[in-house]
């Protein structure tokens, strides 16, 4: 069925992550052929609101794109039952693991599920649950927020920077805000972690306040050739 874009309530688009790109290309897909599949909502608790479960980027390129409708699977599903069900029917390559740790904290905290019983409806192994929650509880809101806004990569946040705010928080938030908008890889943003670790104080400084020159430097140093000739003393400081 169609229904007006007024209508829809986007309150679950908190539990997926933005990605610029891809709503990009989603904007000039829908631009140029129309609205090919439907987005999922259920009933909401107001007469003639429906909230969306699957579906948020398109009901975004529709907006955007100043349409009036859009067309809508309305399922007959309480929202947790919902929610888990787009989950089992769109899991592989759909969601990244702050996506379905988002998804975990809201069956089971806001819906009471047991961790058992999500593991049970989202078809997962109660410690892949319980594993996917743990990551999302120990992301500082700060964080969450820059992944959330498509602004900081899942997995860099995951294997990086969640573990060098664990060690020091300010130095994590400080890094995030100057590494963005720079376009880093995740083998990047791994060297930094792991040239963090193995700092003095001091060292962890320069890091933190300048990641893009020290990647620079390391670069350089990789490429660097020691001159033939040279005493040992005289290669380490050419090494150096």
């Amino acid at each position: 069925m169609e229904l007006n874009l007024e209508a829809l309530d986007l309150k679950y688009a908190r539990l997926s992550v933005r990605r610029p790109a891809a709503e990009r290309r989603l904007l000039a897909s829908l631009g140029e052929a129309g609205q090919q599949s439907p987005v999922i909502v259920v009933a909401g608790a107001e007469a003639g609101r429906y909230v969306v479960v699957d579906g948020h980027k398109r009901v975004r390129a529709l907006t955007r794109l100043k349409a009036d409708v859009a067309k809508a699977a309305v399922w007959e599903l309480p929202e947790a039952e919902a929610l888990a069900t787009a989950y089992q029917m769109w899991a592989s390559g759909r969601r990244d693991a702050f996506e379905e740790g988002w998804l975990v904290a809201e069956l089971h905290r806001s819906f009471g599920w047991s961790l058992g019983e999500v593991a049970g409806r989202l078809v997962r192994s109660k410690s892949w649950v319980s594993k996917r929650l743990a990551l999302v509880e120990e992301l500082p809101d700060w964080m969450a927020e820059e992944v959330a806004g498509g602004r900081l990569g899942a997995h860099a946040a995951a294997n990086y920077l969640v573990p060098l705010t664990r060690v020091n928080g300010e130095d994590g938030r400080r890094l995030v805000e100057r590494i963005r908008g720079l376009g880093l890889s995740n083998r990047q943003l791994g060297e930094l972690y792991a040239s963090y670790r193995a700092s003095s104080a001091a060292a962890r400084r320069k890091i933190v306040e300048a990641p893009a020159l020290f990647l620079k430097a390391r670069a350089a140093a990789k490429e660097a050739r020691v001159e033939e000739g040279l005493e040992e003393k005289q290669q380490r400081c050419v090494k150096n």
